[in-house]
C-alpha cells in the first residue's frame, strides 16, 4: 500500500503528532467551558444517563471497580454487571484519575477531557497512518475529537466518547483500499489490533460497529484485489475484537446466572426504528450556531416537529463534516480522478465505508433488519455517527492535502485555516453545555445539602431508604422527578448507604415486601430492617411529599432536616431499630 503500508511515519514522530492533536484538544475545551473560571468539581451533566455514570465512575473510585457497590442498593448491595454497561476501558481512565481525587465529579470531567484529548491523539494516528500529512492529520484529528456528537454526549454518555473508533475505522480503511501488488500483511496492522482489542473490552455498541465496518473494509478489500489476504486479516481484525467483546462479557453471563437479569432491559426490534440515524442529522448545523442562515435552518427543522426526535439528534456532523460527508456520496455518484493513485483509492473507500455504515444506521436500514432477525439489543443506531465523521475528515484531509501539494506556497496556511473554520463551528455544540451550569449549580447544591446535614447526624455506613421507590434501570420519571434522580444524595456523599437502586432479582424481591407493609408500620419495619433514616424526595409527589412525611412522623419518625427539595426523618429511636448495619 505505499507509504500507507510499508513505510508509515517515524513512530516518535506519530506519537509527537497525537500528543500536540490530544493537548491542544483538552485546551481547547478547557477554555471553552470556562478555563480558570471553571469550577471542575461540579460535573458537566448532572441529570439523566450522567447520574447513571457518575454512580457508575464512583463505584470505582471508591471501591476499587464498578462491578459491585456495597454504598447503594442497600440493604443487599448493587451488583453493576447486572446492568450490561461495560465500559472496561473508560473506567479504567476514571480509576487512575480516581488515585488523585475522591471528587466524583472533578474525577470524572478530567477523565472525560483526557478521552477526548485520547480522540484527537488516536485519530491524528490513523489519519497519518493512511498517508495524511502530519498537519493535515493533526488538525482532522482535533476536528474529530470536537465533533457536536462528541459534546453533546459529554458525560452523560461517557461510554460513547469516540477515543477507541479511529482503530477499527482505520482497519477498515486500510483493508478496503490495500493494493493488488502491495497487499496489506498482518504486521501492517499489530497497532489495530491492539486498539481493536481495547474496542471489545469497552461499550459494545462501537465495538458491533466496527467489527461491521472491518467485515465491509475486507470485503471491498478482496473484491478491488481479486486475493483471499484481506478477507484472512479481516478474519483476524474481527476475530480480536469478537473475542475481547465476547471476554468482557463473561463476568455478565455469570451474574445472570446467580442474581437474573434487570427487569425492563429488553428491548423490542421497533426501537431501532425509533432510535435510528437521520441523515437530516448528520447535515443539521448544530443547535445556537452564530451564523444567520444556519440560525434559520436550525430553527426551521426544529419548527417541522420530525416525528421520533429523541437522542438522534446528537449525530451533527459540523459544516466541515457535513460538507465532506456530501462530498463522500458524490464520490460515489462521479468517481474521483487526478491525484495518486494512492489518494484516489483511500478516498472511494473512505467513501464506501460511509455509505456503508450510513445504510446500517439510517431508519429503516440494515440495522432494523438485524433487530428485527438477530438481536434488537443493538437499537440506538443513531450512534453510528462518529464513524461517519471519521472518514469524512479523511476525506477532508485528502482533498486538502491534495490542494495543498498543487499550491506550495500556501500549504502551511491551508490546514491551519481549515481548523479555525471547523473550530468556530463546533464550538457552538459547547452551548449545550455551558447552558446547564444553572441548573447543575442549583442541583448539586440542593442534593449536598441534605446530604451533609445526614452525614454530620448518622454514623459511617448508615442505610438510608429512599422515597419514592422507583424503578431501575429504566426510570420514566414521576411528576417533577426524573430518571436516576434517586442517585444525587449517593454522588454528593461519602460514608452513608443508600436504598437506590434494586436491580438483581433478590432486590425487586426485597422491595416488593417492603412495598406490602402498611404505611403505618413502614417505618418500624424500616428501622427493624437497620435503616437510621429515611430520605423523601418531595418533586415525586404531587403534594410535594407531605402526606407520606405525616404518616411516618405520625408513626414515630423523627424530622432530622428539610429543604425545598427534600425531608429526612429519623429512624433509630423507634422500637425494635436495630441502627445501621
Amino acid at each position: 500500500m505505499g507509504r500507507a503500508a510499508h513505510s508509515p511515519p517515524d513512530q516518535w514522530t506519530q506519537i509527537a503528532a497525537g500528543c500536540l492533536a490530544g493537548g491542544f484538544v483538552v485546551l481547547f475545551t478547557w477554555l471553552t467551558l470556562g478555563g480558570v473560571h471553571w469550577d471542575a468539581r461540579l460535573p458537566v451533566a448532572f441529570r439523566g444517563d450522567a447520574l447513571f455514570y457518575l454512580a457508575q465512575s464512583k463505584a470505582t473510585i471508591a471501591h476499587g471497580w464498578w462491578w459491585t457497590n456495597p454504598s447503594i442498593g442497600a440493604p443487599l448491595g448493587y451488583q453493576g454487571l447486572a446492568f450490561a454497561q461495560n465500559t472496561n476501558v473508560d473506567q479504567a481512565i476514571v480509576w487512575i484519575v480516581g488515585r488523585f481525587t475522591r471528587d466524583v465529579g472533578l474525577a470524572t470531567n478530567v477523565a472525560w477531557l483526557i478521552m477526548l484529548g485520547l480522540s484527537g491523539a488516536t485519530a491524528t494516528w490513523g489519519l497519518g497512518r493512511i498517508g495524511i500529512s502530519r498537519p493535515g492529520a493533526i488538525a482532522a484529528g482535533v476536528l474529530f475529537a470536537l465533533t457536536p456528537f462528541a459534546i453533546y454526549r459529554n458525560i452523560g454518555h461517557l461510554n460513547l466518547v469516540t477515543y477507541l473508533i479511529p482503530f477499527a475505522a482505520t482497519t477498515a480503511l486500510l483493508l478496503a483500499a490495500t493494493e493488488r501488488d502491495r497487499l496489506v500483511h498482518a504486521r501492517d496492522l499489530a497497532v489495530p489490533l491492539g486498539g481493536c482489542a481495547l474496542l471489545g473490552f469497552n461499550y459494545i455498541y462501537f465495538a458491533f460497529f466496527g467489527a461491521f465496518l472491518i467485515g465491509v473494509g475486507a470485503l471491498i478489500g478482496a473484491a478491488r484485489t481479486r486475493s483471499v489476504v484481506p478477507l484472512r486479516l479481516g478474519a483476524l481484525c474481527l476475530g480480536v475484537v469478537i473475542t475481547a467483546t465476547s471476554v468482557n462479557l463473561i463476568p455478565n453471563v455469570m451474574i445472570w446466572r446467580t442474581f437474573g437479569q434487570p427487569s425492563g432491559v429488553q428491548h423490542a426490534p421497533a426501537e431501532s426504528e425509533i432510535y435510528g440515524l437521520k441523515i437530516r442529522h448528520l447535515i443539521t448545523p448544530t443547535l445556537g450556531h452564530w451564523f444567520p442562515p444556519f440560525v434559520a435552518w436550525v430553527s426551521r427543522d426544529s419548527e417541522a416537529k420530525a416525528l421520533n426526535e429523541n437522542e438522534n439528534q446528537s449525530a451533527r456532523l459540523g459544516t466541515v463534516g457535513a460538507a465532506a460527508f456530501l462530498g463522500l456520496l458524490a464520490v460515489i455518484v462521479f468517481p474521483a480522478s487526478g491525484g495518486r493513485e494512492q489518494s484516489r483509492r483511500m478516498l472511494h473507500a473512505a467513501a464506501a465505508l460511509a455509505v456503508a455504515i450510513v445504510l446500517l444506521g439510517t431508519t429503516g436500514g440494515f440495522g432494523a433488519v438485524f433487530s428485527l432477525l438477530v438481536s434488537p439489543e443493538i437499537r440506538a443506531y443513531n450512534r453510528v455517527s462518529p464513524f461517519v465523521a471519521y472518514f469524512a475528515l479523511v476525506a477532508v484531509a485528502l482533498w486538502v492535502d491534495r490542494h495543498a501539494a498543487r499550491r506550495g506556497r500556501w500549504r502551511a496556511g491551508l490546514w491551519p485555516v481549515l481548523l479555525i473554520v471547523g473550530l468556530a463551528d463546533q464550538k457552538t455544540a459547547f452551548i449545550h453545555v455551558t447552558s446547564e451550569r444553572p441548573f447543575i449549580e442549583r442541583e448539586y447544591r440542593a442534593a449536598a445539602l441534605i446530604a451533609r446535614e445526614l452525614e454530620a447526624q448518622l454514623p459511617d455506613q448508615a442505610m438510608v431508604y429512599q422515597l419514592p421507590v422507583r424503578p431501575y434501570p429504566f426510570d420514566p420519571g414521576v411528576e417533577r422527578m426524573s430518571a436516576y434522580d434517586h442517585f444525587r444524595p449517593y454522588l454528593v456523599t461519602h460514608r452513608l448507604r443508600w436504598s437506590y437502586p434494586a436491580m438483581t432479582r433478590d432486590q425487586r424481591r426485597w422491595e416488593r415486601t417492603v412495598a406490602q407493609v402498611d404505611e403505618a408500620e413502614l417505618a418500624r419495619y424500616l428501622a427493624g430492617q437497620g435503616f437510621s433514616a429515611i430520605l423523601i424526595n418531595r418533586d415525586g409527589y404531587p403534594d410535594g411529599g407531605r402526606l407520606v412525611e405525616q404518616a411516618l412522623r405520625a408513626a414515630g419518625a423523627t424530622l432530622m432536616s428539610s429543604t425545598d427539595r427534600f425531608v429526612s426523618l429519623d429512624l433509630r429511636a423507634l422500637p425494635g431499630a436495630s441502627g445501621s448495619r
